[in-house]
């Protein structure tokens, strides 16, 4: 829209229920678009509506675009001035969500300390603070899960790892994050952990709706290699 010379004369159809949803209205901060608020349950007739293409899949994107959403949000961080205590290496850690983390965890955190890693959890920090983290951190691991995207405004030629559930990688995991950091011209590793329960662990969770998502392949928690995993951030740092 912005591209195209028509964000500045139409307004963001805006549900009522996005209005406490940080990352959305912070990043919409960056575009300064008008917002068009529906409160919830009611209806809008548009005589004329721009609507973004719907993609099946994380990884169905333009690297073109992703660039530029790239360069879009970090400019506008740079204005905020934001100063934060971490370092240029950074782990992030799921534990708080109760779902697909990491059994040894304790292992892997003493092993990234040695190597002047910050331990950091997403859900503590607001969009604008993670943004901050991200495109100052030269080395990002985290298992895979919804903080993994902010590689996004990481800067070229900066490294990441990606823990992932080798069962699920196996079965129908499709490596967003690799075509992410490929696009991004990020170095990218996958190293794969193991799971206890895989003879029990739903494989087709895509036919099961009716299942918990706990219970789901993808969620389920992982072990890592410590010896495997001291060789990659070697490699990666």
């Amino acid at each position: 829209a912005e591209e195209n010379g028509v964000l500045d004369k139409v307004k963001l159809i805006y549900p009522e229920e996005w209005g406490d949803i940080d990352f959305v209205n912070s990043s919409l901060e960056a575009f300064g678009v008008e917002k068009f608020i529906i409160p919830k349950g009611e209806h809008i007739l548009a005589k004329q509506l721009y609507f973004p293409e719907t993609r099946d899949w994380t990884s169905s994107f333009s690297p073109f675009q992703i660039d530029k959403v790239r360069t879009k949000i970090v400019n506008y961080s740079n204005k905020l001035n934001l100063s934060l205590n971490y370092s240029d290496r950074v782990y992030l850690t799921r534990n708080s969500r109760g779902v697909r983390s990491i059994e040894n965890e304790e292992e892997v955190i003493k092993l990234l300390k040695e190597y002047g890693f910050s331990i950091i959890d997403f859900g503590e920090l607001k969009f604008w603070e993670q943004v901050e983290v991200m495109k100052n951190t030269n080395c990002f691991i985290s298992i895979h899960g919804a903080g993994f995207p902010n590689i996004l405004y990481m800067k070229e030629g900066t490294s990441v790892i990606e823990l992932i559930n080798e069962s699920y990688a196996e079965k129908e995991y499709k490596f967003p994050f690799f075509h992410l950091a490929n696009s991004l011209k990020l170095n990218y590793m996958a190293q794969f952990g193991t799971i206890e329960n895989k003879e029990t662990a739903l494989f087709n969770y895509r036919d099961n709706y009716n299942v918990a998502d706990k219970d789901r392949l993808v969620n389920q928690n992982i072990t890592i290699d410590i010896n495997m995993l001291r060789t990659n951030i070697k490699l990666m740092i």
